[in-house]
């Protein structure tokens, strides 16, 4: 968002100015000081402690690693024999469409002069037209290249990283194919190429090789000599994210004249189509030496076909340079793939995950870890375990994670927040089980995503306290059993996301509980929904999301191109970061006044959508009498004087005053409680002949009404609250607005006189509220928004 008038240059150095006072305030601190230099020596401790123990750590486990695969690693010289003659033994590969001719082959290299000398070797031997890179290597790199008439070098002053590098030679291929290679891969025969151009027909974009791991010696490590490293690449959902696998790893090789179509191939040799590879932008730059090439396959995909040709064997020694080194460089390559994995789960998490779910029910499809947890109160059924007795990709799993894991208690699913509960979680509840429909209790209930009910509507066990927003699947037999299942797990992923810390201090934010309703109500609509806080952005079950929601409060979320992103603004404007509003897919302002602001400061779509409430808490009901008050506030002092509160008390109105920090601004006395239960509050506003509200100066200034009006007024009560632009055409002038601490008394006093004139204004903002401002209401536009209706 840009920022270029006076008022919103104001506001943002006011905001900065009261940030650097807070942190100056912090670092005075003697307890600041003390943990700040206790953090120094303990990181420099540290660090003296890892010189010591990380070489002897990295040594310990490469020899253990390399002891467990000794034994099989004696073999690897009689697999080596068997593979060449199995490829010795394919028949010739046919002829097809594309030659050696129409391929330029692109090799990134670096310290592998020896290495890269006996691939262009084989290269030359085929006539092959090669583009190298010399990504600031060695200086034997020009000699060798210059021994090879077919190569030529590009050389880099500085070195980038490997998609980067690619991308400089493949910008000057001119071939309808370029042929991308490593530098640590050496064909076994001279028929590897043409085996795979014979795999290359209209439809295909890209065609990968099988790889087998080459001779690595008594200290290789886990890798095993002759086995296969790669035969194409596929995905497994591991809890909410899909993860590539490579096929076939670790298998005895078995070369075959055909070929196998893939999800994604290693660019350790992989053909591509030179005009499909521009076509989607070719390798993005932002991975560093990972995932590059699952994603640009993934891309490809849209495109045509990608393939492995089975009988093309090349020997891959994975990593040669790069893979190796202990201590720091492991920490470094441990910390690059990490945010490979999540740039690729940003660019294609949600897609992937449903591809992976739509493919189960295939007979090759891989087995998937930790997708589902299913709730039986008691053993579970026989209908569900023939629903998945016959489907390889799903197994039950009971009382240990896996692909569906049967949770026979339903005390002991996992709880909200956890880890564990980033999969989907269901309910199974069947005819006969009306004793055991008791062990689930309205708590348990509301954290499913979904009930399964043996049977119809007609013969269902009653289900005390199921609530109204549980979708409920009746099943008839094993076939949809399985179906209700592998439709929950694919269900549209929803993370609505708040700036509340982590912890028990969530509950006691407002967004917590606004957050928490409109998530129930978006699953209402079948989704599966999570709510994350601040310290959850960018977790596993937040990447999953095809959606986010953030409602706008502290903080700037991350966005992720594979979602869609909203960021919807219910408070605190000046909370808005410049450049944010532009990073997302689409705006949600919450008043008129703001959308007008926010569309001369950003191309993003803006949409209106206000707060709301709970309608399904907050409503009509009999007023406890044991509750009554005259007037009612409800809050904290937020650490400022607030007008309404203070002017109630200076008028010597019958306040009755619920929340923590007023003894700054007032006499104890006036404090009827610190705080009040969350599930009495709909009550102690029924129970109230007054309301009393008011906003931050940022909300009230554009136009955000705060969700305190909605609540109070879906419950009855009528509310006296300060001016706010847009309010009252938006309640229907059902609030009763004053102007400033000297105007509350006589405005309280005008109602308290006037039951008639209370008991209108209250009836009109509740029918107003229940039929346009619900969460259900604001849901329902969500879900419209996103699916691209009106």
């Amino acid at each position: 968002m840009t920022t270029g008038t006076p008022d919103e240059a104001a506001e943002w150095h006011r905001v900065a100015e009261e940030r650097r006072r807070q942190l100056e305030r912090l670092q005075d601190q003697t307890l600041y000081r003390v943990a700040a230099t206790a953090v120094g020596r303990a990181r420099r401790a540290a660090a003296r402690v890892r010189r010591v123990v990380d070489p002897a750590r990295d040594g310990t486990l490469l020899l253990a690693r390399s002891a467990a695969a000794l034994p099989h690693r004696l073999r690897g010289g009689d697999r080596e024999r068997a593979l060449r003659a199995a490829l010795a033994a394919l028949p010739p590969a046919p002829p097809g469409t594309v030659a050696r001719a129409d391929v330029t082959a692109v090799i990134v290299t670096a310290r592998q002069p020896a290495r890269l000398d006996a691939l262009l070797g084989a290269l030359e031997r085929l006539d092959v037209a090669t583009l190298v890179v010399d990504n600031a290597g060695m200086q034997e790199n020009a000699a060798v290249v210059a021994r090879h008439a077919n190569a030529r070098r590009i050389p880099l002053a500085t070195p980038v990283p490997y998609a980067v590098a690619n991308e400089e030679a493949i910008a000057v291929v001119t071939t309808p194919w370029l042929l991308l290679l490593n530098d640590d891969v050496l064909p076994f025969d001279d028929t590897w190429l043409d085996r795979m151009l014979a795999a290359v027909d209209a439809d295909t974009v890209a065609v990968g090789a099988q790889l087998v791991h080459g001779r690595r010696g008594p200290l290789g490590g886990a890798a095993v000599d002759g086995t296969v490293q790669h035969a194409g690449i596929g995905f497994v959902l591991d809890g909410p994210l899909a993860r590539p696998q490579h096929v076939d790893r670790g298998s005895v090789p078995s070369p075959v004249a055909d070929v196998r179509d893939v999800d994604a191939a290693t660019a350790a040799c992989l053909l591509v189509r030179t005009a499909a590879h521009r076509a989607v932008g070719g390798l993005h730059p932002g991975f560093v030496y990972g995932s590059e090439d699952v994603d640009l396959c993934l891309r490809l995909a849209a495109h045509g076909t990608l393939r492995v040709a089975m009988g093309a064997v090349l020997a891959h020694e994975e990593g040669a340079t790069r893979l190796r080194g202990g201590g720091e460089a492991r920490r470094a390559r441990t910390a690059r793939q990490r945010a490979n994995r999540a740039l690729l789960d940003a660019r294609h998490a949600p897609q992937l995950r449903r591809r992976v779910v739509r493919a189960a029910g295939r007979p090759d499809a891989p087995p998937h870890r930790g997708r589902i947890v299913l709730g039986v109160a008691g053993p579970t059924p026989d209908l569900l375990q023939q629903a998945f007795a016959d489907h390889r990709a799903v197994t039950l799993t009971s009382g240990a994670p896996g692909a569906l894991t049967v949770v026979t208690d339903p005390g002991r699913l996992p709880a909200a927040g956890s880890a564990a509960a980033d999969v989907p979680l269901v309910g199974w509840v069947g005819p006969a089980e009306r004793v055991a429909v008791q062990r689930w209790t309205p708590q348990l209930l509301a954290r499913l995503d979904a009930l399964l009910v043996v049977g119809t509507s007609d013969d269902q066990p009653v289900l005390d306290g199921r609530p109204e927003t549980l979708p409920v699947h009746h099943v008839a037999d094993a076939s949809a059993a399985r179906d209700a299942v592998l439709g929950v797990l694919e269900a549209p992923r929803w993370s609505v996301r708040t700036g509340v810390p982590s912890g028990r201090a969530a509950q006691r934010w407002g967004d917590t509980a606004v957050a928490e309703a409109l998530a129930a109500e978006l699953r209402a609509h079948g989704l599966v929904v999570r709510v994350v806080g601040r310290t959850g952005w960018g977790s596993p079950v937040d990447r999953a999301a095809d959606v986010t929601v953030q409602l706008k409060g502290r903080g700037v979320a991350p966005v992720a191109e594979g979602q869609t992103n909203l960021v919807w603004v219910l408070s605190h404007p000046s909370e808005v970061a410049p450049g944010e509003l532009d990073a997302a897919d689409h705006v949600l302002a919450g008043s008129e006044l703001l959308a007008a602001r926010y569309r001369t400061a950003t191309r993003t779509p803006i949409t209106v959508l206000p707060q709301a409430t709970d309608g399904r808490r907050f409503g009509p009901g009999t007023p406890d009498a044991a509750l009554r008050s005259r007037v009612l506030f409800v809050g904290n002092t937020r650490s400022v004087a607030r007008p309404v509160v203070l002017g109630a008390v200076d008028a010597g109105l019958p306040l009755t005053l619920i929340g923590s920090g007023w003894e700054r601004y007032l006499d104890g006395q006036h404090v009827s409680a610190l705080h009040v239960d969350p599930d009495e509050l709909a009550d102690r506003y029924r129970a109230a002949d007054v309301v009393l509200n008011d906003h931050w100066e940022d909300m009230a200034r554009w136009g955000l009404v705060s969700n305190r009006v909605y609540d109070a007024l879906a419950c009855g009560a009528c509310v006296v609250s300060d001016e706010v632009p847009g309010m009252d055409a938006l309640l229907d002038d059902a609030v009763v607005t004053v102007d400033g601490r000297s105007d509350v008394g006589d405005a309280v006093r005008r109602l308290l006189g006037d039951a008639d004139a209370r008991r209108e204004r209250a009836a009109r903002g509740q029918r107003t509220v229940l039929a346009r401002h619900t969460w259900e209401h604001r849901a329902a536009a969500l879900v419209r928004l996103v699916d691209g209706g009106a």
